[in-house]
């Protein structure tokens, strides 16, 4: 018996050992657990550290997608807010002392929507307002039959967009080729010229009153205003680029300014007589006419 006593007691002895078994079980899945936490750590740091390795994701900075020829390329250049854009419009047209609009307004971020949707509307403001003037100044005149000038809108487009995007490049390359490198890029250059046309919207509006004097105000105000800000922003990257150019660049920029203002007005807002045409006579008068002159001169 005493052998049969130890033979059952081996099975207990291992009954024992399996009883140590949940145990194991539980250190296997505090491994699993302490494996998978370490898992998601090291994903999140992965996702905290960001492109650069030491940066968040949040702090990282913006890359610019898609190639040349693509629209995400141009995403970043129309990336702003109705407030950045409000605020640009209005300190385009309104100087603050101590303050210079470049760097106030238009810096880090410049954008190409403001300047766009800015060239746009004046282009169709001009077109709009030159013909109101032909109309109301001709509108009794029944010697004349008043005729839309469709014209208008290719002759504003094509001043405005040379203005507000060829010559800001022009200037850019004269201050980088006597500078090296300018502290003022091509798309702030582009930003500050486009918004100082914002002013020009509401004096073309006004342009309408056939007033000389109301309209030589209206433009000596605005370009005023809006040269100011224009040449204040220009002037500090012209006397980095050279000292010697300086002067003269400030000159030809601000008469330039004056001398669009003064084209709008006087090319589009002085009606003349090449806005009308003379009332004719029907077709049938002047084929009759040509033919009876035609025979005549046979006999």
């Amino acid at each position: 018996m005493a052998n049969n006593d130890n033979s059952f007691g081996a099975p207990f002895e291992f009954q024992d050992f399996i009883h140590t078994t949940p145990q194991t079980n539980v250190a296997e899945l505090d491994v699993v657990t302490s494996v998978k936490e370490k898992s998601a750590g090291s994903s999140n740091a992965f996702e905290d550290a960001g492109p650069a390795g030491g940066e968040t994701g949040k702090d990282a900075p913006e890359t610019a997608g898609g190639s040349f020829w693509t629209f995400d390329y141009y995403k970043k250049f129309f990336d702003v807010n109705t407030q950045q854009v409000s605020d640009r419009i209005v300190y385009s047209m309104v100087p603050r002392s101590g303050q210079n609009y470049l760097e106030t307004y238009i810096r880090p971020k410049a954008d190409l929507y403001g300047p766009f949707w800015i060239s746009v509307t004046l282009v169709f403001t001009i077109a709009v307002s030159r013909n109101m003037v032909s109309y109301l100044q001709f509108v009794d005149d029944k010697d004349h039959h008043w005729k839309y000038q469709f014209h208008t809108v290719s002759y504003a487009a094509t001043a405005i967009f040379l203005y507000a995007w060829l010559l800001p490049l022009i200037v850019w390359a004269c201050m980088w080729w006597q500078g090296g490198q300018s502290r003022l890029s091509v798309l702030d250059i582009l930003c500050i010229y486009g918004y100082s046309l914002a002013i020009f919207i509401p004096t073309s509006t006004l342009w309408i009153i056939q007033i000389g004097w109301v309209q030589w105000t209206l433009l000596l105000v605005a370009v005023g205003l809006s040269g100011t800000v224009l040449l204040s922003s220009i002037w500090p990257a012209a006397q980095d680029a050279s000292r010697a150019i300086a002067v003269p660049l400030a000159v030809v920029v601000l008469g330039l300014h004056v001398v669009m203002a003064a084209c709008f007005m006087i090319f589009f807002f002085n009606a003349t007589s090449s806005d009308f045409s003379p009332t004719s006579p029907p077709l049938s008068t002047t084929v009759h006419e040509a033919i009876g002159s035609t025979a005549a001169s046979k006999i």
